[in-house]
């Protein structure tokens, strides 16, 4: 590794570094209600972001630019779920860990553990009164969990053994790290990463495709310059055609002109119509050419990382069509706003609660009314849109 490579990862190590501790000292800061502390280590993680896209592509979102020096949809799909969820993590994960994060045991809570140990320490136990025992306490524990623990106790008064292991369990029910985020959240961030590993796969096909596209553009154009041929050839043959055509007035019969006016109208009409064709072709066939030049196989492509905009993210992406709207990206960016929406202010309002964190044996993440809607709406937009992505749109070669 030469010098030049050593600075770029030295800087890189150290933002790290300086992230980590900010974190760190941010998650806790008790002072701070524990929203506002997420909302600022969100801020943390954009900027860790940013900072590593300058390093990489010289900028601020350079980690959404694609190796084609595009700002690529499935990128920023990924990295603003990235943003929610691991951010949310952090501080739900650093506030349960920090001293006095976490609340002591209540009686039900206490209770509830008790009587899991003690149907878990029966069941391990080789002798069929004790596992009949143990199915006593865990469909008591359905039913009454009050009765299930005076069961429990019960038992512990006659069982050192018993009586330990349920201490054990009790000091090992404290888990500040046991965070369980719901279903529906863990299903759409699977969709994402499936998205993203899909959309480079059948990036990877179209590189490895010849296209056509400027093989085609001559065509039309050399079509083109047929039709004006045609049409001038078409134009020589009506009487009266070597007139100069600026000066020819119809109908002037004294200049000794005896061509019809709509034979004559019409066929140069056909003319300047072919020639504007012609004038099409041609420019259709530079635009081909320069993006051929900057094309991976099927794929147009910039030259640096300043070229890459973010009109790339509702755009298709081969040389064919590059300038024109998708359609598949623009429903599939709304529907993944909407959803990131949703689940931003459902956290929002859980981490807004003073008592949100403190249960010692672990927090669920409700999901959010019509979460399994949007998952389906989410995940019906993502197929399509790599059913869309998978057509190859420019001729092949």
């Amino acid at each position: 590794m030469n010098r030049g490579d050593k600075k770029p990862a030295a800087s890189t190590f150290w933002t790290v570094i300086i992230f980590v501790a900010a974190v760190i000292v941010v998650g806790l800061c008790d002072p701070l209600q524990v929203v506002y502390r997420w909302l600022i280590i969100a801020s943390l993680v954009v900027g860790l972001l940013a900072v590593l896209g300058h390093q990489t592509h010289g900028r601020l979102v350079g980690v959404l630019i694609d190796a084609r020096y595009k700002i690529s949809l499935s990128r920023v799909q990924v990295t603003l779920w990235t943003i929610l969820v691991f951010s949310a993590y952090l501080i739900m994960a650093l506030s349960r860990s920090a001293p006095g994060g976490l609340k002591p045991l209540s009686e039900k809570e206490r209770m509830r553990v008790e009587v899991e140990a003690c149907a878990k320490y029966l069941r391990d136990q080789d002798s069929e009164t004790a596992y009949e025992m143990a199915r006593l306490l865990e469909s008591g524990r359905a039913r009454d969990l009050e009765e299930a623990g005076r069961m429990v106790d019960a038992l512990k008064a006659d069982d050192q053994g018993l009586s330990q292991a349920l201490e054990r369990a009790v000091k090992a029910s404290r888990q500040p790290l046991k965070i369980t985020f719901p279903p529906e959240l863990l299903l759409v961030l699977g969709i994402s990463a499936a998205s993203f590993a899909g959309s480079n796969l059948i990036k990877s096909t179209k590189k490895q495709k010849e296209s056509a596209l400027v093989e085609e553009r001559r065509e039309r154009v050399r079509a083109a310059e047929e039709e004006r041929e045609r049409a001038e050839e078409r134009l020589r043959r009506l009487p009266g055609a070597g007139r100069d055509e600026a000066g020819y007035h119809p109908g002037n019969a004294e200049a000794g002109v005896d061509l019809a006016t709509e034979e004559r109208d019409t066929a140069l009409e056909e003319k300047r119509a072919a020639e504007d064709a012609l004038v099409r072709a041609r420019k259709e066939l530079g635009v081909a050419r320069d993006a051929q030049e900057r094309s991976v196989g099927l794929l147009h492509g910039n030259t640096s990382a300043d070229q890459a905009e973010w009109g790339d993210i509702i755009r298709f992406e081969e040389v064919g069509n590059y300038k024109e709207i998708d359609l598949g990206k623009v429903q599939m960016l709304f529907t993944t706003l909407a959803t990131l929406a949703v689940y931003a202010v459902s956290m929002y309002q859980l981490l807004a609660r003073p008592d949100a964190l403190g249960s010692p044996l672990g927090v669920d993440l409700p999901a959010p009314a019509h979460s399994q809607t949007l998952s389906g709406l989410l995940g019906l937009s993502q197929g399509s849109y790599l059913v869309s992505k998978n057509t190859d749109h420019t001729p092949v070669g």
